[in-house]
């Protein structure tokens, strides 16, 4: 058998390195693919919650304008309310005065009829 030059051992380990590093790198391709699929599901979870995000903004929105809606309803209604309480209030006072009037009205008739009853037709 012919001994081996150290030139060839050499190459023979070099040979040895290139491979370990070849394997390695596949192994690195991997990782870096698997990295590549994780951050694309990421990105896509993302941009899901960014337009829940957005669906949740317009419903809080659509709350907003609702609730300034319905303090704008409860004011006109308070103020109906109170517009209902002062016409009440005139119409009783309108009614305080009928009344007085119909009495003094009966006092008046009641009156008149006591000094014609001394005339006879």
């Amino acid at each position: 058998m012919k001994q081996m030059s150290p030139v060839h051992n050499q190459v023979g380990g070099v040979q040895t390195v290139v491979e370990g590093a070849v394997v390695s790198m596949e192994g690195a391709t991997k990782q870096v693919a698997l990295g590549v699929n994780y951050s694309a599901q990421a990105g896509e979870a993302l941009g899901s919650i960014i337009g829940e995000v957005g669906n949740l903004l317009s419903m809080v929105q659509q709350v907003a304008t609702s609730t300034e809606e319905m303090s704008t309803v409860t004011e006109q209604t308070s103020m109906d309310i109170q517009s209902i309480a002062l016409g009440s209030k005139g119409i009783s006072s309108g009614s305080d005065e009928i009344a007085q009037a119909s009495s003094t009205q009966a006092k008046v008739g009641t009156d008149l009829q006591g000094m014609t009853a001394h005339f006879t037709v």
